[in-house]
């Protein structure tokens, strides 16, 4: 039995290598989970502010004078490369309804390159589809940052989201409004 003491050191020494390969192992997958989840942060937030950018980029007043469709174009030019830059961190529901609205208003203000097709157009009728558009891509995209990364009672709306969410429906509503007496302008 003089091997007994010899085989239990070896046992004991095994299993305290084990442990600490596994403490090693899970905190460098608590730091990569952590590091991930500000990437995602980042991405998410830099898609909610080039999404609303985006609108602002074809509000009437911009839309329809000289130049403007080509600006609005190539803002959208500019997200779709963002996107392409960081499409990795966003979630596919996020990423989805964000390309959907990029290509959306490109194609929307191509409309608007010519001035005599310019008159003719509704501007009001796109300016509602753009908002809700709009909403829904901000709404993916504020549900998607925490996809799988935050528990539940995190999720929760701070007073910021509040605030950011009522500054951009004034900001919607001003594009309305706007859009409304351009339009009166227009035909009258």
């Amino acid at each position: 039995m003089d091997w007994f003491p010899a085989v239990m050191t070896l046992i004991g020494v095994l299993v305290g290598v084990g442990i600490q390969e596994y403490r090693i192992r899970r905190e460098r997958k608590d730091k990569y989970k952590d590091m991930v989840f500000e990437k995602r942060l980042d991405a998410h937030q830099g898609a909610y502010y080039r999404c609303t950018k985006l609108a602002q980029s074809v509000r009437p007043d911009r839309l329809l004078r000289d130049g403007g469709a080509e600006e609005a174009i190539s803002e959208s030019w500019g997200c779709l490369d963002w996107l392409n830059e960081n499409a990795l961190y966003l979630d596919d529901n996020s990423r989805f309804k964000m390309t959907n609205f990029i290509l959306y208003v490109s194609q929307m203000s191509s409309k608007y390159r010519d001035k005599e097709l310019r008159k003719t157009l509704e501007v009001e009728n796109q300016v509602e589809d753009v908002t809700r558009r709009l909403v829904a891509v901000t709404t993916s995209i504020k549900k998607g940052v925490g996809v799988k990364y935050l528990p539940e009672e995190e999720l929760n709306v701070s007073i910021e989201s509040v605030e950011m969410q009522k500054v951009l429906d004034e900001l919607l509503d001003e594009m309305v409004r706007n859009s409304k007496k351009l339009t009166k302008e227009k035909s009258g």
